[in-house]
């Protein structure tokens, strides 16, 4: 079935299967805006999720006992606090029980991550334990901070009752179903309610107690409370929130279609992970700006929605008839943004006007894609490979269940002032005559004072310039037609009041679409 939101304007007193129906499968907002989600018990919960709690099992190095002992328990705790509340408004896993899959997710990246850098031996057992609690803590002030929560009455954690969960409420109450409606203002509150949420996702959770004590544990779990971005397991946790988004992006968010459009480019081919500028790293590739790699994705990205339209969802699409697809577009849009000649002669009245938005723009809200340190687009990182260095700017691209194993490494991130410098130990200018700047270039070799570049491997950005003209030139068509297009409906509501203000009385349809 399509995924679709749906606007609902009744009371519901008493879910009906229909109503039901509607709710497992649609996104249901009422018109004042809050989610409506169907009442799901801890036990129906956990059984969705049994297929991740299994993974996590798996890959956890604890032995069956700690994990029977402690770890099984605090999932459970935890789902009874969370129960249905979703992850996030749009984005990732907005659906029912959304938060609770999250979270899993976060542990079992966590645990990955922290695998490659630690020998799988139980020797290491009370670090994935503390993993594991981070994971589920990291999120769990949401529950206060995000959302108003009721099912007929309002619900709040209060700190005179820590025994008392969400699940306890709907349980108590008989709900069929629950009203989330999102906080304004809510940024980054969840945060400050995660130390209020600490003490309701430890109650009754004793056999952990000593996992948690000691100075490294206090250390991390006060990380994790006040965002303290130096803390090591702080950074992991971080890093594996970002995989766990984007390896579930939910099927309700708009961004979610363009995750699946990427996968099907690189399966199917269309994109080539051999050309130049793709750097294979653990998680994803490393894209460099304005080379043949990132030419071959704004080039693809630019007739996503043209093909959006034409298939109206790329879920289920299957790798052949998303290359047949494709190939109806490729010879009518994409030669055209390879041939610069044919782009210099679009006439106002053509069809053709890429592009339409920005790239970094809307792929920054996908979670496929990953921006670099200092919020920025694109970022300098320092790429290691076989005892070689090459400095690469660029981006990331988040698809890692789609990678076995990774090329290169990522040492580090810089800023441009850092590169200039570099370059400038090499009489290299930063940017040539055309404004045409450094993207790549390969470290001979390097010491405290001086790092030496090999000349031969120094690539520069010839393409965004032309883009950038492009994309201007392009935006004003836009706007005047655009322009056109308003007046053309001003005139239109201008004659529609006219109209309305000579009837005594107007007649309207008793039932609107949404």
């Amino acid at each position: 079935m399509l995924s679709c939101s749906f606007i609902f304007y009744g009371k519901i007193t008493h879910m009906s299967q229909d109503i039901r129906s509607i709710i497992d499968n649609c996104k249901i907002i009422t018109k004042d805006g809050s989610l409506l989600f169907g009442y799901k018990s801890t036990k129906e919960l956990l059984i969705e999720n049994l297929g991740l709690v299994k993974r996590l099992k798996e890959i956890s190095p604890v032995s069956s006992e700690i994990f029977k002992s402690i770890i099984s328990p605090l999932i459970y705790r935890f789902a009874k606090i969370v129960s249905v509340v979703p992850a996030s408004k749009f984005l990732h896993d907005s659906d029912c029980g959304g938060l609770l899959r999250h979270s899993l997710l976060v542990a079992i990246k966590a645990v990955e991550l922290y695998k490659l850098n630690q020998k799988m031996s139980l020797e290491h057992e009370p670090e994935y334990v503390l993993l594991i609690f981070l994971s589920l803590l990291h999120d769990c002030g949401k529950v206060i901070s995000d959302f108003e929560i009721s099912s007929g009455t309002a619900f709040n954690y209060r700190n005179d009752k820590i025994d008392f969960t969400l699940d306890d409420f709907l349980q108590k109450h008989k709900s069929d179903f629950v009203k989330i409606r999102y906080k304004e203002k809510r940024n980054k509150a969840h945060e400050l309610s995660t130390a209020q949420m600490l003490q309701f996702l430890l109650y009754g959770q004793k056999s952990i107690a000593r996992y948690l004590v000691n100075t490294q544990s206090k250390e991390a779990i006060n990380a994790i409370v006040f965002s303290n971005n130096c803390n090591q397991f702080y950074k992991l946790i971080k890093t594996a929130d970002i995989y766990a988004c984007a390896t579930s992006i939910n099927k309700y968010s708009p961004m979610y279609e363009i995750g699946n459009y990427l996968r099907l480019l690189i399966l199917t081919k269309v994109i080539k992970l051999s050309v130049s500028g793709f750097y294979r790293v653990n998680g994803g590739y490393v894209v460099e700006k304005g080379s043949a790699a990132h030419q071959s994705i704004i080039m693809a990205f630019d007739i996503y929605y043209e093909l959006l339209n034409e298939c109206k969802t790329f879920d289920n699409l299957s790798p052949q008839g998303f290359t047949q697809l494709y190939s109806i577009f490729q010879e009518s849009l994409t030669r055209r943004l390879l041939d610069k000649e044919s782009l210099s002669e679009v006439t106002d009245d053509s069809n053709f006007k890429y592009p339409k938005k920005s790239f970094y723009f809307e792929m920054a809200d996908s979670n496929f894609y990953v921006q670099g340190a200092y919020k920025r687009s694109c970022i300098w990182r320092k790429l290691y490979k076989k005892g070689k260095v090459k400095f690469v700017y660029g981006y990331i691209i988040a698809i890692d269940q789609d990678i076995t194993g990774s090329e290169y490494s990522i040492v580090g991130e810089y800023k441009d002032d850092y590169v200039a410098d570099i370059l400038k130990q090499n009489n290299l200018e930063f940017t040539d005559q055309n404004k045409n700047s450094v993207t790549s270039f390969k470290v001979i070799c390097e010491d405290d004072d001086k790092c030496l570049i090999d000349k031969n491997s120094v690539n520069r950005d010839t393409f965004s310039s032309y883009r950038e003209e492009l994309t201007l030139k392009n935006s004003k068509k836009r706007a005047q037609l655009k322009k056109k297009e308003k007046t053309a409906v001003n005139k239109e509501i201008a004659s529609l009041q006219k109209e309305i203000n000579e009837t005594d009385s107007c007649e309207f349809d008793e039932y609107w679409l949404y």
